[in-house]
């Protein structure tokens, strides 16, 4: 058992042996100055070690020919078994650098980044970090690019037949 000081409202336990995915409950027992104590047990609480799975970071297309006010769209795929997923956030780069600083998406499975102004032959990725209900963060970057090509079509002059 640990002893509080009095008007304490917090506790921290550095040396807990917590297990991931284990069921605890906490115990309170509070007394006053003439000895007389109650004690409240806390509901079920379940401990989550692990951060969410970002599993895809998937454009809708490939290749864009829009090089000024652009909107990007990728779908993504997240899950936290054990606490769920609080709020995910992405951000736009290239192959060198963040194009895009992390914006908010909540918790939605589609990112449109939009107002982007982009740079014909270069690839854009988008990274996304996702948070769980514990804090855990984790972040993934999608494998497959959006290029941009805003060079036409050339003219075909041969005969077709």
């Amino acid at each position: 058992m640990t002893e509080l000081s009095s008007n304490a409202t917090k506790l921290t336990c550095n040396d807990c042996q917590l297990n991931h995915q284990g069921t605890y409950h906490i115990t309170v027992r509070v007394q006053n100055g003439a000895g007389v104590y109650t004690v409240e047990t806390t509901d079920e609480i379940k401990v989550d070690l692990t951060p969410p799975i970002v599993s895809k970071v998937v454009p809708v297309t490939d290749v864009t020919s829009c090089i000024t006010n652009c909107t990007l769209v990728f779908n993504v795929t997240f899950f936290d078994r054990e606490s769920g997923v609080e709020s995910c956030s992405y951000a736009i780069r290239n192959s060198s650098h963040m194009v895009t600083g992390f914006l908010n998406n909540g918790a939605r499975k589609t990112v449109e980044a939009t107002g982007l102004q982009l740079v014909a032959g270069e690839r854009y990725y988008t990274a996304v970090r996702c948070d769980n209900n514990v804090g855990l963060v984790t972040e993934q970057v999608s494998t497959i690019p959006v290029l941009v090509d805003d060079t036409p079509p050339t003219k075909v002059t041969e005969n077709l037949l």
